[in-house]
């Protein structure tokens, strides 16, 4: 686990930095700087090229992560080269495909809402930029080099667009030059990726192929299917509430999803290391080995991911006095997502597992479910319940997702990741969570938060400490206070 924890700790914190940054624009520059509308459609145009990334990849960067350590040095290059031309080809496929049904795929999305013409256009260049930055991510990841690729992902252009959003609140900018600053920005992201990732690799890209590309082709085809699922649940809701409700609402919904989005942090900065070590696991096939790193990532990221959970939730209402009034009516959504995040991070590595086991078409099946359940709960609870009903159908379309996931595990390697403790850290959390929320409030705003962040912190680290939680957060919280 060394690896995993040194490269761990320095994603978590540029990932926790970009999450800062990222607040910054969220909850101050984009709620201030422009009108809901237009933070709506830039929200919206984010989440189509989100969506739409994973069908240029193809799977593309998947299988670099699962075959790379597989492949003798003269196949990896070869593989280097195969896994490049996939979204290669695929950017030209779909570029040529808006280029042919512009208009009725512009009337679709627009619905009620009015969006800039460049609209279309500029999600799809976003949405390639994305694409090739994560192949050459997943080449760094592929030669354990995850820490300066995850501060690209996670930093780089946050830091940019608030450079951006600030130019925008001096007049130094219109709307449309900002928007289409971010085109720019996500083209950069992509130049410093591919440097990193040439500069750590030692082959270089070769099109000769020495290898069937049929089992790499599917395996492509799977993760495709898995990795647009897995977005799904997370952007098709704002494209749902842009078809049923309006612009504005996508803005609200943005927030929420932003400030939900911190608790998977942990989850998020560790998955980057694990994927690859997870892979060389099962190609030597040291179940023991995986095993132990299964239960371990499963108690620590529950842990950490509760605490932090309990930290955004005891604060919420302080945190939501930050932003225009109208963004709070989404305060629930940061409650049901915060539960999906955590149950999500719960799992540790399984999906990684999945992934690089011989099981991982299963994915397939299990993205096409959760497809399906994320439209069909939307379209039930959208008109019902706004966008807290959007929050509600990713809730139970992931619920459904993760079972499915973990009984997968459980069957072909009759392992999973839970244990009693999970449990006692369920009920620590829900025990401080009521506590700490009953507590009288402090008159100052800035007071109140640190009053509840300090006993929320003390007393959860305190209690996991005092019976034993995990023997990792015992090892660290000593050598902290040895040093001190």
């Amino acid at each position: 686990m060394g690896i995993v924890i040194q490269q761990s700790v320095k994603n978590t914190l540029s990932t926790y930095l970009g999450f800062a940054v990222g607040a910054l624009n969220t909850l101050v520059f984009y709620t201030h700087f422009m009108s809901a509308s237009n933070y709506g459609v830039v929200a919206l145009m984010l989440s189509i090229a989100t969506v739409g990334a994973p069908f240029i990849l193809f799977g593309s960067h998947q299988v670099l992560i699962r075959y790379y350590p597989k492949f003798s040095s003269s196949d990896q290059s070869k593989l280097m080269g195969f896994s490049f031309l996939i979204p290669f080809v695929m950017s030209f496929i779909v570029g040529i495909l808006i280029s042919i049904f512009e208009q009725p795929l512009i009337s679709f999305i627009q619905s009620d809402s009015q969006l800039p013409s460049y609209f279309l256009w500029y999600v799809y260049l976003i949405g390639v930029f994305m694409a090739f930055f994560e192949y050459f991510y997943a080449l760094s990841r592929a030669s354990l080099q995850s820490v300066l690729g995850n501060f690209a992902k996670e930093v780089f252009h946050r830091v940019l667009i608030a450079i951006g959003l600030l130019a925008l609140s001096f007049e130094l900018l219109t709307i449309d030059s900002f928007m289409f600053l971010l085109v720019v920005v996500y083209a950069l992201r992509l130049l410093l990726m591919m440097y990193y990732s040439l500069k750590v690799t030692t082959n270089r890209w070769s099109f000769k192929l020495s290898f069937s590309i049929k089992p790499l082709f599917l395996y492509a085809l799977v993760m495709l299917m898995g990795s647009a699922a897995a977005l799904a649940i997370l952007e098709v809701d704002k494209i749902m509430i842009n078809l049923y409700l309006d612009l504005n609402q996508v803005a609200y919904y943005t927030v929420a999803v932003f400030i939900a989005t911190l608790i998977a942090v942990p989850f998020r900065a560790m998955h980057q290391i694990t994927l690859p070590i997870t892979a060389k696991l099962i190609a030597d096939e040291n179940f023991e080995g995986l095993l132990d790193l299964y239960k371990k990532s499963s108690l620590n990221l529950s842990i950490v991911t509760a605490l932090v959970m309990i930290l955004l939730l005891v604060n919420i209402e302080n945190l939501y006095q930050f932003i225009p009034e109208n963004y709070s009516q989404a305060i629930f959504v940061v409650y049901l997502l915060g539960i999906a995040k955590f149950l999500d991070a719960s799992l540790g590595i399984n999906n990684a597992i999945i992934n690089n086991s011989p099981f991982y078409a299963y994915v397939l099946g299990f993205g096409v479910v959760l497809a399906i359940l994320t439209v069909l709960f939307n379209m039930w609870l959208l008109p019902v319940y706004g966008i807290v009903g959007a929050a509600y159908a990713s809730l139970f379309a992931l619920l459904i997702y993760n079972v499915l996931k973990l009984v997968l595990v459980m069957v072909n390697y009759k392992m999973q990741p839970y244990s009693l403790k999970t449990l006692v850290i369920v009920v620590i959390s829900v025990l401080i969570y009521y506590a700490v929320t009953n507590m009288s409030s402090a008159s100052n705003i800035y007071i109140d938060l640190l009053i509840k962040s300090f006993v929320t912190l003390f007393v959860f680290v305190g209690i996991s400490y005092k019976i034993k939680l995990s023997m990792s957060l015992n090892d660290l919280i000593d050598r902290v206070l040895r040093r001190n």
